[in-house]
């Protein structure tokens, strides 16, 4: 299962809606209860809601010390960040969750330099306007990735 924002809940900043993939993702596995799940996604565990997706990593409910899922996000957001690095040890601690970082050691680089002709420019110029007026659209409406995909 994909995930991110998976399930929806109170974010940084405010209520958000969870993602249609990650709503979906947890439909599936309360439909498939005996199915193996991988859960993969580009999303790091550095907000809570970015776990909420994760229903079988056995973060809430019995035999844990969250009865919820709710419970588990209230209490690990009142927590911060520290309480988040908690979980993300604990699970990498028992192989559920492994996060990579890409290191640029050894890395070179030559800068390549591109002088646009006006034409160039006025064609960016226009995409770049356009960009903006579909983010501008995109931020007053509920489902952002739908206003963009139109």
């Amino acid at each position: 299962v994909a995930g991110g924002e998976g399930a929806s809940g109170k974010g940084i900043g405010g209520t958000k809606k969870g993602s249609q993939q990650g709503i979906a993702g947890v439909l599936l596995q309360n439909r498939l209860p005996k199915a193996r799940v991988l859960y993969a996604s580009a999303t790091g565990a550095s907000e809570v809601n970015n776990l909420a997706y994760a229903v079988r990593l056995g973060l809430w409910g019995p035999e844990t010390a969250f009865a919820s899922r709710e419970a588990f996000i209230s209490e690990i957001r009142a927590g911060g960040i520290a309480a988040m690095e908690l979980v993300a040890r604990d699970l990498k601690a028992t192989g559920l969750y492994m996060a990579r970082a890409l290191s640029f050691a050894g890395v070179e680089y030559d800068i390549l330099r591109h002088e646009l002709t006006p034409e160039q420019v006025t064609v960016y110029d226009t995409y770049a306007d356009a960009w903006a007026i579909l983010c501008a659209a995109a931020h007053k409406i509920a489902y952002r990735e739908e206003a963009i995909m139109r």
